[in-house]
């Protein structure tokens, strides 16, 4: 990751990480001093997220975050397109 990604790593982007699971990306972000952004369906890996100073701002793509509109810098969306039912939707929203 770090090979494909330290080009445009700055301190304080803004890194949302769509479906972390464990968010095994997060420790890099926070190293890198970014901002680590997380949308987690499970409460129990939400609460994982947190206790490892990450921000859980909802468990669903379809959710409303107009806040956080253009807020983001990169998205990590991996391994869960699959799951979804809607995945061109999903994609939209993220766009969005």
């Amino acid at each position: 990751m770090d090979k494909l990604l330290s080009g445009f790593l700055v301190e304080g982007l803004n890194i949302l990480d769509v479906g972390p699971g464990e968010a095994w990306a997060m420790e890099y972000f926070l190293n890198k001093k970014c901002n680590y952004f997380a949308i987690e369906h499970s409460d129990l890996l939400s609460s994982l997220i947190v206790k490892k100073r990450g921000n859980v701002i909802g468990k669903n793509l379809h959710d409303d975050y107009s806040q956080y509109k253009s807020h983001f810098d990169i998205i990590i969306f991996r391994h869960v397109i699959e799951h979804l039912q809607k995945p061109k939707k999903a994609l939209l929203d993220l766009k969005e």
